[in-house]
């Protein structure tokens, strides 16, 4: 399974794209989980000074599924 969100770190920055354009990249459950795991390590890491949260394709974010 690919990854639903993807995680870059340069030069002090560290961009997290959510990865599921196929569905506007909706916040599901399991992205949602990745997101926080991502965040908590990248709080520990006294490199990065700077978080982008970023979507692919067409949309940022659809929102949540209900």
């Amino acid at each position: 399974m690919d990854s639903l969100l993807l995680v870059e770190r340069s030069r002090g920055i560290a961009r997290l794209t959510l990865h599921r354009p196929e569905k506007r990249n909706a916040l599901s459950r399991a992205l949602r989980d990745e997101i926080l795991r991502a965040l908590d390590a990248l709080e520990c890491d006294p490199e990065v000074r700077v978080v982008v949260l970023t979507g692919a394709g067409p949309a940022f974010c659809a929102g949540r599924p209900v």
